[in-house]
């Protein structure tokens, strides 16, 4: 999970809300990984994908730190 607070003030969970995730690895686990680079680009399917998330990511965060009303509402 990830937090961005955004505006000053109080957080509160309600009771049994989850806020966060934990999972133990044992260290070595990590230090035996090696690590694989793709280009994305090689899978066209995928790089789409991508590509459509990005735009309506940068999208969204654009109408964000605009203010603009209907992206802050609450759910």
């Amino acid at each position: 999970m990830n937090w961005q607070v955004t505006t000053p003030g109080t957080i509160v969970f309600e009771k049994e809300e989850p806020f966060c995730f934990l999972f133990p690895i044992r260290k070595q686990a990590v230090l035996d990984c090696v690590p694989e680079i793709y280009d994305i680009a090689a899978d066209r399917e995928l790089g789409r994908q991508h590509d459509a998330f990005a735009i309506s990511r940068n999208d969204f965060m654009r109408r964000f730190y605009a203010n603009d009303p209907q992206t802050l509402r609450k759910p």
